[in-house]
């Protein structure tokens, strides 16, 4: 495929939800592309892209690799494929958005990497995450343990895992969602923390918790006491259909 009156100048190019099953045969001429998004197509691989592309939207597709990347690549969009792995990325990636693939792995992350959206694949282990990470979304995978935190985490959403304990929570945390594990005790949540949810899990206690706390939603846990928060800040909670009530 060529794209007819092309100019090879544009910044942006939007070819998604065209039916493409590969990227137009004259994409390498494209110079100073900066962003491309050919989502919601049949494409199997990725060839020839421009070495300009900073920001590449590739969802919904057929792909199972992704090679010979962009080096100067700072966002990547490619949820909804076949990936079974991403070993390759550069070095110069802030965000990557990987949800609903094969992976059952992250080994070989970027190390400016800022954001991370890693849900709904088969992952057992996220050991190797760079210290840059501020958000990390890995909800729905296998994992059961997250002993390696970046210390500027702000954001973690890891509910529907396998997880059995949390206790080295990096103290720049202030939202964690860990619902649907199998954890027992939180006896050690970072003191900045104002969104925690912790619901159906095997909490017995949650005591000491940070008077930061300003939402709590944590239903369904075998307390073996009645459990009414008393923050000073607190706004919003849900404690209700627990074992001792």
């Amino acid at each position: 495929m060529i794209i007819p009156n092309n100019n090879y100048s544009i910044i942006k190019l939007d070819i998604s939800n065209k039916n493409l099953n590969n990227l137009p045969d004259d994409i390498d001429k494209y110079n100073n592309l900066q962003v491309l998004n050919c989502s919601n197509n049949y494409l199997k691989e990725l060839n020839n892209l421009p070495q300009s592309l900073i920001e590449l939207y590739c969802d919904n597709n057929k792909l199972n690799h992704l090679d010979n990347l962009p080096q100067n690549l700072q966002k990547l969009f490619c949820c909804g494929n076949k990936l079974t792995q991403l070993d390759n990325l550069p070095q110069s990636l802030q965000l990557l958005n990987c949800n609903n693939n094969k992976l059952n792995h992250l080994d070989n992350l970027p190390q400016n990497l800022q954001i991370l959206y890693c849900y709904d694949n088969n992952i057992i282990q996220l050991d190797n995450l760079p210290q840059t990470l501020q958000v990390l979304r890995c909800y729905n995978n296998k994992l059961t343990h997250l002993d390696y935190l970046p210390q500027n985490l702000q954001v973690l959403n890891c509910s529907n895992n396998k997880l059995t304990q949390l206790d080295n929570l990096p103290q720049n945390l202030q939202m964690l969602n860990c619902n649907g594990n199998r954890i027992t005790l939180l006896d050690k949540l970072p003191q900045n923390i104002i969104h925690l949810f912790c619901s159906l899990n095997n909490l017995i206690k949650l005591d000491n918790l940070p008077n930061t706390v300003c939402y709590l939603y944590c239903v369904d846990n075998p307390f073996t006491y009645t459990f009414k928060p008393t923050l000073d800040n607190i706004k919003k909670y849900n404690a209700s259909r627990n074992t001792s009530e």
